[in-house]
């Protein structure tokens, strides 16, 4: 029995738990960028009032990145050494 899968998706309709599925991804993406955002907005402010430069935040928003690479490499190799559930 041959099954054509691009025949199926393209005869299914969009139903409620696609749209679902679309809006929880779409709420965890603006969740998870707006910490790195939130930062750039509120370094000048911050600067401002504690009377330095700007650039002297420049290693904690570089190592908020570095950590946010370390974890998404770290998270993927251990998803396939130990198994995506």
């Amino acid at each position: 029995m041959r099954i054509d899968v691009s025949k199926i998706i393209d005869n299914s309709r969009i139903n409620k738990l696609h749209i679902t599925v679309i809006a929880v991804g779409a709420a965890v993406l603006v969740i998870d960028g707006y910490d790195l955002v939130s930062m750039g907005l509120v370094i000048p402010r911050l600067a401002e009032q504690w009377g330095v430069e700007p650039s002297s935040f420049a290693v904690a928003l570089s190592m908020a990145m570095f950590g946010v690479m370390v974890g998404s490499g770290t998270a993927g190799i251990l998803g396939d050494y130990i198994g995506r559930r």
